[in-house]
């Protein structure tokens, strides 16, 4: 039977659970991950409960108890499959589900079906009982175990694989607290089912409060939601510029190592800090420098407009204080609801201002993914770090034709010059990207026939 002081642990993790969630969802901009994070947390709410209710119960009512034990299946199968979907959504960085991953909920439907219907067919329960000595599990039982070892497995292995990968110290602490959250249920539960210890049914619900804090950490004080792919960081940290990446609320998310070791370590610059806290010092020179940044970004945010000036910065160099002058440019992430997704956006950040507008325009046009976007962007910055060859005989008309296209088109091309002719190569993004290509080529030969030949 579940003790008084789980019954206690119970009624105050539900309490706070739910103040939680209340809280959270009033103050809006709840994302993907916030969403998943909260069915998983309302997922263990019922399943606690339910266990409550068990708790209770007459023991002797063993059809109100089966009831109580049948709804706890919705906290626990189901909770598992959540923690999947919510690692990779961490990963990937997304900010729509795809319909695809809806197929890891499959298993715990069925394993609650299965549980509900367990007096028609004996697959779950041979012998159901509230003491848990008498209890003879069916076939499907240990099948139902292994599915949600798995998930749980699964979800530790994505985040650890995430967290080793990761360049930032940020995203690292992210992913093994995650991980370390889906680690712990795991093993009690084990522990629980192998019989090691005195553990009773309250162990593994009990296991998943304590994950449900450690996410709730990541998510909400590590900033778990502005996490972005691998793929990204390294991109960024290829940047021969200086990079930062701040949120819409100035959160610094992340910037490249040229940008820490020119700027972060000299303004006290870091990761999770809002960037309005990072500059403590007193010196004139850096608020000064600080105070420039702040309001050219707030003026950035308020006419999503690009903003460039130039600002002196005094850096020490060989012992010495040197006066240097950069460039700074502020560009606002192009993000249209539900056309271009803050994944994209971010994508777009190494690209210069001129082209992100029209690579935002051909990723909505395309109908391009995350993973394709960035894939165009890390393309498209490799091919602007290649080195020219010099020429010879002044102006290479046909590298500036080539490069005039790909900013006017966003898309990759080339142009291949031969003796008596020549060819343009466009790439495409995509069978509906194609399409749109061919009916504007198609529309241009249309346009040309009208005009007729020229005098």
């Amino acid at each position: 039977m579940i003790s008084d002081v789980a019954l206690t642990i119970f009624i105050i993790a539900i309490a706070a659970i739910l103040s939680f969630i209340i809280v959270s969802l009033r103050r809006g901009n709840a994302r993907l991950i916030h969403k998943l994070y909260f069915i998983l947390a309302a997922g263990l709410m019922i399943w606690l409960a339910a266990l409550i209710g068990i708790r209770l119960t007459d023991p002797n009512n063993m059809d109100m108890m089966f009831i109580w034990d049948s709804i706890t299946y919705l906290g626990g199968p189901f909770g598992t499959a959540w923690m999947v979907l919510i690692s990779l959504v961490f990963v990937k960085g997304l900010d729509h589900l795809p319909g695809r991953y809806l197929l890891f909920l499959i298993p715990p439907a069925i394993v609650n079906i299965l549980v509900w219907t367990n007096p028609l067919h004996h697959l779950i329960y041979q012998v159901f009982d509230i003491d848990s000595s008498k209890i003879v599990f069916g076939p499907l039982m240990f099948v139902s175990g292994a599915v949600s070892y798995c998930y749980l497995a699964s979800a530790v292995a994505i985040m650890i694989r995430f967290a080793v990968k990761s360049s930032s110290k940020l995203y690292m602490r992210q992913g093994f607290l995650f991980a370390i959250g889906a680690l712990i249920p795991l093993v009690v539960n084990m522990m629980a089912t192998f019989k090691i210890g005195s553990l009773g049914i309250e162990a593994t619900p009990l296991a998943f409060t304590a994950t449900i804090i450690l996410h709730g950490f990541a998510i909400f004080y590590f900033h778990m939601l502005d996490i972005k792919p691998l793929a990204m960081q390294r991109v960024l940290d290829r940047l021969s510029d200086c990079y930062l990446v701040i949120s819409d609320t100035g959160l610094v998310v992340n910037f490249n190592w040229q940008f820490q070791e020119v700027f972060g370590k000299k303004y006290g610059i870091q990761e999770n800090t809002f960037l309005q806290d990072s500059v403590q010092v007193e010196d004139a020179d850096t608020k000064s420098t600080f105070y420039n940044l702040t309001s050219s970004i707030e003026t950035c945010r308020e006419t999503m407009a690009n903003i460039s000036y130039e600002q002196s910065v005094f850096l020490r160099q060989d012992g010495e204080l040197v006066k240097k002058y950069f460039m700074v440019e502020i560009t606002p992430l192009l993000v249209e609801e539900n056309k271009l997704s803050a994944g994209h956006a971010r994508a777009l950040v190494p690209l210069s201002p001129s082209l992100q507008e029209s690579a935002a325009n051909a990723i909505i046009a395309g109908g391009l993914s995350v993973r394709q976007t960035e894939a165009l962007v890390k393309r498209l910055s490799a091919e602007k770090k290649e080195v020219k060859k010099p020429q010879t005989d002044g102006v290479d008309y046909l590298a500036e034709a080539q490069n005039e296209l790909k900013a006017k088109l966003c898309r990759g091309v080339k142009i291949v010059s031969g003796r008596k002719k020549g060819r343009i190569e466009l790439e495409y993004y995509g069978l509906d990207d194609l399409n749109d290509l061919l009916d504007a080529l198609a529309l241009i030969k249309i346009n040309k026939a009208k005009e007729g030949p020229q005098a």
